[in-house]
């Protein structure tokens, strides 16, 4: 039979062994709540970093979206600048080469074919023929051509050339100045070129 001193022994061990155990207990309680606040932390700081990429790849992609429009609209105001500047240039060219036109002998023909049309058209009724300024010069010649034809001739309020022949008896009148072809080009080409036309005529 174990003497008291051995039972008390025992009885001590025992306490001790169950306060071991306990500590050993408390401490994994404690190890396992660090883990999981440990494991907190780390996944508030992966989504704190997450958020933080996520917002600026976002910023970077409207900056970028931004930066191409610009880039975009820069290179549609370069190509319409160019594309008006080109239509200038032509409607120049197209002029220049009118008012060379004018000057040759093929430009007095020009105007009797118009005038004995315009003749045909009215049935031999009395005809106003209107002229630029430096066209009244060839009256006389126009007058031969007329083969009396009832016609007279005043000077019209246009610039390139051709003529405006009137039959005021009919109330009817034929506009075939240069001026007006010019315009109704113009016109179509504006149009496939999908610009305002009164733009480039006023520049």
């Amino acid at each position: 039979m174990a003497s008291l001193e051995e039972k008390l022994d025992l009885f001590a061990k025992a306490i001790t062994s169950d306060a071991e155990a306990d500590s050993r207990a408390i401490l994994e309680e404690v190890r396992r709540e660090r883990e999981t606040s440990l494991s907190s932390a780390e996944n508030e700081a992966l989504n704190e970093a997450y958020q933080y990429i996520k917002n600026k790849v976002a910023s970077l992609h409207t900056e970028n979206s931004r930066r191409v429009s610009r880039k975009m609209m820069e290179c549609k105001r370069a190509l319409y600048a160019r594309r008006e500047e080109l239509a200038r240039e032509i409607l120049r060219d197209v002029t220049a080469r009118v008012v060379e036109y004018t000057k040759t002998p093929a430009y007095a023909k020009q105007l009797k074919t118009l005038m004995t049309n315009a003749f045909s058209v009215f049935k031999g009724l009395p005809t106003t023929i209107s002229l630029r300024a430096e066209d009244m010069s060839l009256v006389p010649s126009l007058i031969e051509a007329a083969k009396g034809q009832s016609v007279t001739f005043e000077q019209g309020h246009f610039q390139l050339g051709g003529l405006i022949a009137e039959c005021r008896e009919r109330q009817q009148q034929i506009n075939q100045t240069f001026d007006a072809n010019l315009d109704e080009w113009k016109t179509r080409f504006f149009v496939e070129l999908n610009m305002p036309a009164g733009k480039i005529q006023s520049a």
